[in-house]
């Protein structure tokens, strides 16, 4: 017995003491067992393991789509995918209701997005050819969809994003009244409610005319002056139009009775009186009270409203040029007034180039002149005249015809027609109060074959996204890119983007096109003759990529 327990106690006496490590590992074995012990009735089978495993790979899958496609939408700039306004029709409406019914269509589709995500569509559109150059834009509260006027009356609604024209208003062939209200280019084009789906118009015979853009239809006409709108502004918390014209009237409309509430206009014998008046634009948040009325004397009087009757309060002098855009910045001290060579006859006998101006409210009064509140001033460069008239088809107008604000960013650009060309200034920067910024000619890459026939006549911006219109006629839509944003790896240095890069363009169609689409097959000659016209349309730098779209 003794030699028994001298034997039994020599290999206890052997075994070695274990580390704090084999403690651990002992400790993180077991519960991995209890663990497995617990699954075992959720996983009884290889083929149970294997789909668990295939819908992990799903899931992660699915989640990295997304933070590409996340990723797509932010380089993109895809603004059609946040559009919940029903006339607005948004990109990814027929991709999210699955009513894309073949494969094809889909296929289409998909190389549709391609070519706005890698570059620009150019799309011959109809309603170009029939309506003539677009004179007015007016963004319906989103870049994606845009309300346009057209040279020859009709207003529509374009969706770049779709590639589509979503409506067509304003036409006097559907319309059984007075056709006087339907006659006519329209001059001013501005939102009318909250819901961006009210579109408010003004033309050259004073009519006014409220659009319902959701069905689409007239929703009521009056004529509100006697002459030219040139002044169309609209109040949303008011339910309001304030609506001006070239008879120098100033009115309030209320859209919820359909009457005009109050009206205003110079005194006779001073300042202003029987001046015709040329824009208007209400002051923002922080001067909701006044009005900034431009008039053909090179004048910008400043007008009070919803303190009793409307009253003139200053006077800002433009010196010898017409106003035809104004902004007031978000601080509500600055007012940036562009201008167009002046009627010598209204302006003292005499007339300038036109250009850019920058007004500070706060140095009006107390005694200040007219000239006191002027900041920075932009003058334009003047136009030569031509060297033959036969090959201008109209005039290039000088000064700035058109003007537009985007604040955003922490930056303040004011983009304009200058000149018939595209210029940018930064407003208010660390550089100056009115700094140059680049001068961009839009007509130089895709318009070169009317290159020095034609000029930019329209434009507006919303954010990164800037609307123009030429006389070719065609419509662009760029974006203007973020030199700040990052591009590749960390330490790439790449060149600087350009100014602005071509999202999408329309045209008018071919004139050699036929009108009317016919069941039979093309002959060869006609299949020959459509051949020349694209390689004739493709070197001079407008393609057509596919069919017209209505």
């Amino acid at each position: 017995l003794p030699h028994f327990w001298c034997n039994l106690a020599r290999p206890l006496n052997c075994i070695p003491m274990g580390t704090a490590a084999s403690f651990h590992e002992a400790a993180s074995g077991a519960r991995l067992a209890d663990q497995c012990h617990a699954d075992a009735g959720s996983l009884p089978s290889v083929r149970l393991v294997q789909e668990a495993h295939i819908r992990d790979h799903h899931c992660k899958g699915h989640e990295r789509d997304n933070e590409l496609l996340g990723r797509e939408k932010h380089l993109s700039g895809a603004a059609g995918w946040d559009t919940t306004a029903f006339h607005a029709k948004p990109l990814m409406t027929a991709k999210l209701e699955r009513s894309l019914g073949s494969l094809d269509s889909a296929q289409g589709s998909h190389a549709d997005d391609q070519k706005r995500r890698h570059g620009h569509v150019e799309v011959p559109a109809s309603t170009l050819g029939v309506c003539g150059p677009v004179r007015h834009f007016c963004i319906l509260g989103h870049p994606s969809t845009v309300a346009c006027t057209s040279d020859r009356g009709p207003i529509w609604v374009l969706n770049w994003r779709d590639g589509c024209v979503v409506s067509k208003m304003r036409d006097p062939n559907t319309h059984n009244g007075d056709i006087r209200s339907f006659d006519g280019p329209v001059s001013r084009l501005c939102v009318a409610n909250s819901e961006h789906s009210l579109l408010a118009s003004g033309d050259e015979y004073g009519y006014v005319s409220l659009w319902n853009l959701t069905v689409p239809m007239l929703d009521v006409a009056t004529r509100l002056h006697e002459g030219r709108v040139t002044g169309l502004q609209s109040e949303w918390a008011t339910q309001r139009l304030i609506t001006t014209s070239t008879d120098t009237y100033i009115n309030l409309y209320d859209l919820q009775h359909r009457q005009v509430v109050e009206r205003a206009l110079p005194k006779s014998g001073t300042c202003g009186s029987g001046i015709p008046n040329s824009v208007l634009t209400v002051g923002n948040e922080s001067c909701r009270n006044f009005l900034f009325v431009g008039a053909a004397d090179g004048k910008m009087r400043v007008w009070t409203k919803d303190q009793g009757p409307m009253t003139r309060q200053y006077t800002l002098s433009c010196g010898a040029g017409q106003p035809t855009q104004c902004a007031v910045l978000n601080d509500g001290f600055h007012v940036l007034v562009s201008t167009e060579p002046g009627q010598p006859g209204l302006c003292g006998g005499r007339s300038d180039k036109g250009g850019l101006l920058l007004f500070d409210l706060r140095r009006l009064g107390n005694g200040f002149g007219e000239d006191a509140a002027l900041v920075a001033r932009r003058d334009c460069f003047g136009l030569p005249p031509p060297e033959s008239d036969a090959l201008i088809d109209a005039p290039i107008p000088s000064g700035v015809i058109d003007m537009t604000l985007v604040e955003a960013d922490g930056e303040r650009i004011a983009f304009c027609i200058m000149d018939g060309a595209v210029s940018a200034f930064d407003v208010l920067g660390d550089s100056g109060s009115l700094t140059h910024r680049f001068d961009f000619d839009i007509l130089d890459t895709y318009d070169k074959d009317v290159h020095g026939r034609n000029y930019v006549c329209a434009l507006a911006a919303m954010g990164r996204c800037v609307f123009t219109a030429t006389t070719a006629p065609s419509l662009g839509v760029w974006w203007r890119p973020d030199p700040k944003e990052p591009y590749g790896h960390n330490q790439y240095v790449r060149e600087p983007p350009p100014p602005l890069q071509l999202k999408a363009r329309y045209t008018p169609l071919p004139s050699g096109r036929r009108a009317v689409a016919s069941n039979r097959p093309l002959t060869s000659i006609e299949k020959l003759e459509m051949a020349l016209e694209q390689d004739r349309l493709r070197i001079a730098g407008v393609p057509r990529m596919r069919e017209p779209f209505e």
